[in-house]
């Protein structure tokens, strides 16, 4: 680690030293002995650190994985999610449906029980209406035939 802080010293120099320009103040530097710095500082860099770099890499590779994976079960779970609800309003309609089908059949069956009371009411009225009329007019012709002497108590 020496040699890198040495080399890194040698760079600081090189730039330090070097000559300023007379208008901004800008420096001359020798480029190709300053990359030459670089290229040795690069080279001098331990491995586990080059190592280290190439897991964090890694590391920020998986992560960036680990969130596609995570988003996209995300998706497909809203997704689900979605459908059930979706069906699960198509069944609560179907049977908000049904309900409302079953009460109109109940009123038109109440409706046809009432009809159909009314109608054999009016029936048995009617019938009750004739028989007393065939009643009435049985006792009219006895009176008539008893009236004119004959016995209508025939046995």
């Amino acid at each position: 680690m020496n040699d890198f802080l040495e080399v890194l010293a040698k760079l600081e120099l090189e730039i330090r030293d070097a000559k300023r320009t007379v208008l901004g103040g800008n420096r001359y530097i020798d480029d190709a002995k300053c990359m030459d710095y670089i290229f040795v500082l690069k080279n001098l860099i331990p491995n586990e650190i080059k190592e280290s770099n190439l897991l964090l890499a890694e590391r920020e590779e998986i992560i960036i994985n680990a969130k596609a994976d995570a988003e996209e079960i995300l998706n497909n779970a809203y997704e689900e999610m979605n459908r059930i609800l979706d069906e699960s309003e198509i069944i609560n309609r179907a049977k908000h449906e049904a309900q409302i089908i079953v009460a109109n059949a109940e009123k038109y069956v109440g409706g046809i029980k009432i009809d159909t009371v009314n109608t054999i009411n009016s029936l048995m009225n009617d019938a009750e209406n004739n028989i007393i009329h065939l009643l009435n007019a049985i006792r009219d012709s006895k009176d008539d035939l008893s009236k004119l002497g004959i016995d209508t108590n025939i046995r």
